[in-house]
């Protein structure tokens, strides 16, 4: 999703690191094992799609509770968990009922000042927020989203969170907040339980000091029991471990990558935005052995989906309107071994009016006011093997 970059208020408020911490963790990929993904687009493959996933079910989200600009999806203990730019955290169960709402802004103890990102920890059932305001990692039951407690995070300023396990990870793609503290010139940190920093991965370098305030999407993708991880307008997926581990999986080659050496000359962001380049790789999910995942080129947004048992391109291409598959942009994340898609009301409308007879019964009677709709498929195992040759022969 998109994010905005922080204010240089913070700048104020960020203090150096205690000399009790860790020292710096430092990695190289070079001579660990990468799956390297050389993609090239297809366009005309998206009709296999109803062939190569199943439905399974989709939820439609009560409209007691509107959601707004969505900012993250989480789906785990069979609930629903939206954080939206109002902001507010909803929850809802499986079959679209609100449970709860996480709703309550203000200046008190156990309310929330803004929620800049949240994440799940399922063995303690506790939903951790960041609030940016009053610089803390707030904890909720997620059964309840009763307040629990708070742990103070002022010494750092993230962008993003991540939770695996009870260890946190913070993604700080630039160090303005902490100009004069070179210990915190770094991508991404690690803590075991929040109260301090005990790793630190990716030093920032030129590609660092710009400030591009358009898209970058969420570092951060949640692969039920792994965390991968994406460094702003980098190629290499990682995985995340709550041990503080960090290993290359993927380095997925799109196709006229945007060169690094411009983005070192700082341009305009939409000269970026308008150009032929592809970059802002996101959105990865595996399931099923089928890799998700989404790029930016030439102001549109591109889906892709990768066979990574076969080695072969199921689908490259920007457009997914133009069929009654019920997505939107890309699968958004993955439950109980099937893919998740969290559908705007207003596109289920588009789509049932270009495609009548092909849109469940269910949503037909959507109107573009209501909440999403998020919809589940499975990898069709028994098809996957026959899908037109085309995207065999387009490698």
């Amino acid at each position: 999703m998109k994010y905005l970059v922080y204010s240089i208020l913070f700048f104020s408020f960020i203090s150096c690191h205690s000399k009790k911490e860790k020292s710096s963790m430092g990695m190289s990929i070079d001579s660990l094992s990468v799956l390297n993904i050389d993609i090239t687009i297809t366009e005309n493959t998206l009709d296999n799609l109803d062939r190569y996933f199943d439905l399974d079910s989709i939820v439609v989200l009560s409209a007691q509770s509107l959601v707004g600009e969505i900012q993250r999806t989480l789906v785990a203990d069979d609930r629903i968990f939206i954080l939206d730019n109002l902001p507010k955290i909803t929850c809802f169960d499986m079959q679209g009922n609100l449970v709860y709402e996480i709703n309550t802004q203000g200046g008190g103890p156990e309310e929330f000042g803004t929620i800049v990102d949240f994440g799940l920890d399922e063995d303690t059932e506790i939903l951790w927020l960041y609030d940016s305001l009053k610089r803390r990692l707030s904890a909720y039951d997620m059964k309840t989203g009763c307040y629990q407690y708070s742990i103070s995070a002022s010494y750092i300023a993230p962008t993003r969170i991540a939770i695996d396990k009870g260890s946190f990870f913070f993604h700080t793609p630039d160090h303005y907040n902490y100009a004069t503290c070179p210990e915190m010139h770094y991508s991404l940190f690690y803590s075991v339980t929040g109260k301090r920093i005990d790793g630190r991965y990716f030093p920032h370098d030129e590609i660092a000091e710009y400030m591009f305030g358009y898209g970058g999407g969420d570092p951060f993708y949640y692969n039920e029991g792994q965390i991968l991880y994406i460094r702003d307008f980098g190629n290499v997926v990682y995985r995340l471990s709550a041990k503080g581990e960090i290993v290359p999986l993927y380095n997925i080659s799109i196709p006229d990558p945007l060169p690094l050496e411009l983005v070192k000359e700082k341009p305009n962001p939409m000269k970026l935005v308008k150009s032929q380049y592809s970059w802002l790789l996101s959105e990865c999910y595996v399931c099923d052995n089928v890799l998700n995942f989404a790029f930016s080129k030439g102001g549109s947004y591109y889906w892709g989906l990768y066979d990574l048992k076969e080695n072969r391109m199921i689908h490259v291409g920007k457009d997914q309107m133009e069929t009654a598959f019920l997505i939107d942009m890309a699968f958004d994340g993955i439950y109980k071994e099937s893919f998740f898609s969290v559908i705007s009301s207003q596109v289920i409308v588009w789509k049932k009016e270009k495609f009548p007879d092909l849109i469940p019964d269910k949503l037909h009677l959507l109107s573009e006011e209501d909440n999403p709709v998020v919809v589940f498929y499975k990898v069709n195992a028994a098809r996957k093997s026959k899908v037109d040759d085309n995207t065999a022969r387009m490698q």
